[in-house]
């Protein structure tokens, strides 16, 4: 029979920190399921978000400072959980010969009696028999569990030294199907809590890495990092606060996008066109608002960025921002709606091929009123102003 004591030790044996610190945090995700399902199975209401959170804050710093007091703490915490595991399997195999035991003397006993002494040990007897097959089967699975974590932990070993950190978290964390541990998450989410909305957050996180798919470790650091009166007052207050830190990440997000295009179209010099001898003369009112909204536009994402930043946004400018920027492609399609073939013609004899298709892809394949960036942009405002009080 395999010695997973000695098989646990060995996998940490002669090998960076770095790569040390990525398996015990791969390690950390796939002992989450065992050790919530197990307490589950003891409180169907229990509140997951703890267990969840932990796991989390280990498993970002362990994979964001690798290399620190922190993290060989970490590591050493997520190793006793997984010796921990282990164990759990010689004391389940030493239950089922003491329960067989107890059985077999109480059905002797039962042999020995008469009457309603005979029947109560023989009661006993089922009993111990019944818990002896439950403590062998108790056995079997954990010792299935712990095997494959532990083969699991030495192949992400293996493609961490040989392809880098990115590369193993790009790996599914589990087997899709025939493991323990893939059933006991189905179960976890089916549970009560696992079902409810406010734990909608966490089955998106861990399903991102079964996946290979993680999501953005900038946003899970700061999940990680919610303030801890915020955790003590339960998961609903969690998941509002989770809510809104994940709107302004994708806020920040549209932002960067936007502004990239917006960069990407000045280095072509294609807002120069407008106008000028390259494009069509600007000679009507709608022409000359989008000639402003082009000068404004900057402005107003700087506008956006300095609200983002205070410690308490407000709601109403940032309503007011949003509904600026939804209405940006509506004037916009006054200028391009009619001329943006001769835009294009133009444009080509000027810039190029190249700038050509740098206006394309920034106006889309029709004109600015399909401005995906700008109109991402202001749903994403609304969407984080719904997160703040009114004001």
């Amino acid at each position: 029979m395999r010695d997973l004591k000695q098989a646990e030790a060995e996998l940490w044996e002669t090998i960076s920190e770095g790569t040390m610190a990525v398996v015990a945090a791969r390690t950390a995700l796939r002992l989450l399921p065992n050790t919530v399902f197990g307490k589950l199975s003891q409180n169907p209401a229990l509140n997951l978000t703890h267990d969840f959170r932990q796991v989390l804050t280990q498993v970002v710093n362990l994979v964001k400072e690798p290399e620190t007091t922190a993290s060989t703490e970490q590591i050493a915490l997520v190793r006793a959980a997984l010796r921990g595991t282990i164990d759990v399997v010689d004391e389940f195999k030493h239950q089922a010969p003491y329960y067989a035991a107890k059985s077999a003397a109480a059905a002797i006993d039962a042999a020995s009696r008469k009457h309603a002494s005979a029947a109560q040990a023989a009661t006993d007897a089922a009993h111990f028999a019944a818990s002896a097959q439950q403590a062998s089967k108790a056995a079997d699975i954990s010792e299935q569990v712990s095997s494959s974590i532990v083969d699991l932990a030495f192949k992400d070993r293996r493609v961490e030294q040989r392809k880098g950190l990115a590369e193993c978290f790009a790996e599914p964390l589990l087997p899709s199907t025939g493991s323990h541990l893939v059933g006991f998450w189905k179960k976890i989410q089916t549970s009560k809590s696992g079902a409810s909305t406010t734990f909608s957050f966490w089955r998106e996180w861990y399903q991102g890495f079964l996946d290979g798919k993680p999501l953005d470790w900038k946003l899970q650091r700061r999940v990680a990092l919610i303030d801890d009166a915020i955790w003590d007052a339960g998961p609903e207050a969690v998941a509002a606060e989770i809510e809104r830190i994940r709107s302004l990440f994708e806020l920040e997000q549209e932002v960067t996008r936007l502004k990239e295009q917006l960069a990407t179209v000045e280095r072509s010099h294609v807002a120069a066109l407008i106008g000028d001898n390259g494009g069509p003369p600007l000679e009507d009112a709608p022409v000359l608002a989008f000639q402003t909204d082009l000068a404004l536009i900057w402005r107003h994402v700087e506008e956006l960025e300095e609200e983002m930043a205070k410690p308490e946004p407000s709601q109403s400018a940032l309503n007011r921002l949003a509904q600026w920027f939804a209405d940006f492609p509506v004037r916009a399609s006054a200028y391009f709606g009619s001329k943006f073939d001769i835009v294009i013609t133009k444009s080509a004899e000027t810039i190029g091929t190249t700038g050509t298709k740098t206006l394309i892809a920034y106006l889309t394949a029709s004109s600015a009123a399909q401005n995906e960036g700008i109109k991402g942009l202001a749903q994403a405002i609304w969407d984080f102003a719904k997160t703040l009080p009114p004001g």
